[in-house]
């Protein structure tokens, strides 16, 4: 739940706004658990992620370039393939972003 509405409601150029990642949160629920079984407890917990990822980002501009970018390359007999959570462009460097909860 976490990971979908960082990925749906981070856009480039834009600073984020709490209340709306809170509400987006909490609406996302009905989608990925309609029966609520999910514990309320881990729904707090994933809500407490939402905060923490705004007190460390609150007044950033993200400069986003791509989202869920599909990768594939080969290291001696592995294929490995995946996907770039996001990816910010700034004028001398790139940063690959990949959201983790805990």
């Amino acid at each position: 739940m976490v990971h979908l509405v960082l990925e749906e409601n981070l856009t480039k150029e834009k600073t984020i706004d709490l209340e709306e990642l809170s509400k987006a949160y909490m609406e996302s629920r009905s989608k990925f658990d309609p029966d609520k079984k999910i514990n309320d407890e881990l729904i707090s917990v994933g809500q407490q992620i939402i905060e923490e990822f705004y007190d460390r980002h609150s007044g950033e501009k993200f400069r986003i370039e791509h989202k869920e970018k599909e990768f594939n390359f080969i290291i001696g007999l592995f294929n490995i393939n995946g996907y770039i959570d996001r990816i910010d462009e700034y004028k001398d460097r790139v940063e690959i972003i990949d959201y983790k909860t805990r």
